[in-house]
């Protein structure tokens, strides 16, 4: 892929913090970040209107695999369950294989725990509305993944912008996706931490409400659709006239 990657005029990343994988390329590459965007489906001007003052909703949002730490979520959940019956714990995702169980081990291992977990609740796959309306009435979103590809979660942005406070690792680039101003990073794969975290966050309501406001506006400050659109026609623009740019297209 190297090969390849020398004959490239432009990488483009998803973050910031992601720039430096194409360091060695400079100076024959340009380096341009160009953030992702929540799904328009959750432009709401106040999330806050759908979410319960009664019961506290924790959300997790991906395909259900061991790496992307569901297991995990509903074994701290259960732990919590005692401390804080106000929660409930919703799952959304279609079961998925990595490296440590297939998608049939996972189904398996998942609906065992529910048996012994009151107020879990598995909605299967959702998509465009039902999404959105799922993440507004969410107050905590849960992701604490260790997945060996993971990268910039989609889910994360729109959680985001649903007003939710976030819980995710630090694994690979989470920690610089999530700061403390939006949520909690705990230590990946581990339950103790993840219990940590979220009870951190459970006995303090008002911090849920100020982390979720927070990220409504930084969410509609970086990941709409039409910041995306702008800057990746910015970044097309400047090579769309081969002889101002300096490219010979025949022979890249």
């Amino acid at each position: 892929y190297l090969s390849a990657y020398r004959r490239v005029n432009c990488f483009i990343a998803l973050h910031e913090c992601m720039l430096s994988e194409y360091e060695r390329f400079l100076p024959a590459a340009r380096l341009e970040v160009v953030h992702n965007f929540y799904d328009p489906v959750l432009e709401m001007e106040d999330p806050f209107s759908e979410k319960s003052t009664g019961m506290i909703r924790i959300t997790y949002l991906s395909n259900l695999v061991y790496s992307k730490g569901i297991l995990h979520l509903v074994d701290a959940f259960g732990q919590l369950k005692n401390k804080y019956p106000n929660i409930e714990l919703y799952v959304a995702g279609a079961y998925q294989k990595d490296d440590h169980l297939s998608a049939a081990e996972m189904k398996q291992e998942f609906e065992q725990r529910l048996g012994g977990h009151p107020g879990i609740h598995y909605l299967g796959l959702v998509l465009g509305d039902q999404k959105a309306a799922l993440l507004r009435s969410s107050h905590i979103f849960a992701l604490p993944s260790f997945y060996s590809s993971e990268a910039m979660p989609i889910s994360i942005l729109e959680a985001c912008r649903a007003g939710c406070a976030i819980v995710t690792t630090g694994h690979h680039y989470l920690s610089q996706l999530v700061d403390e101003k939006m949520g909690i990073c705990v230590r990946p794969d581990s339950v103790e931490d993840l219990v940590s975290g979220l009870d951190k966050l459970l006995a303090d309501p008002d911090l849920i409400t100020k982390l979720g406001r927070h990220n409504v506006e930084h969410s509609r400050d970086n990941f709409t659709l039409a910041a995306y659109q702008s800057k990746i026609n910015s970044v097309l623009g400047q090579f769309s006239d081969k002889n101002s740019s300096g490219l010979n297209w025949e022979s890249s």
